[in-house]
């Protein structure tokens, strides 16, 4: 749950710094602060919504049992 807000804090942080770009007189720098608060906002929401979403349809937990006594990265046949 604390991760979630950290990395809300920071998506809305980031967000809100380049938002200020959007009163440049530079067109150009100006176009970039609408789009990367865009972008920062819609990568904070998939963050917080889509990965954990995809994590749970795409990986599968190890069944109950397997793999005990083993040690991950170890070849015990050496």
């Amino acid at each position: 749950m604390f991760t979630g807000r950290v990395v809300a804090l920071i998506g809305v942080t980031l967000a809100a710094g380049v938002a200020t770009w959007v009163f440049s007189p530079i067109k150009f720098q100006a176009d970039m602060g609408i789009l990367l608060t865009f972008m920062f906002l819609w990568n904070m929401v998939g963050a917080l919504i889509l990965m954990p979403a995809l994590a749970h349809f795409l990986l599968k937990p190890a069944p109950v049992g397997e793999g005990e006594g083993e040690r991950p990265g170890v070849d015990e046949n050496q």
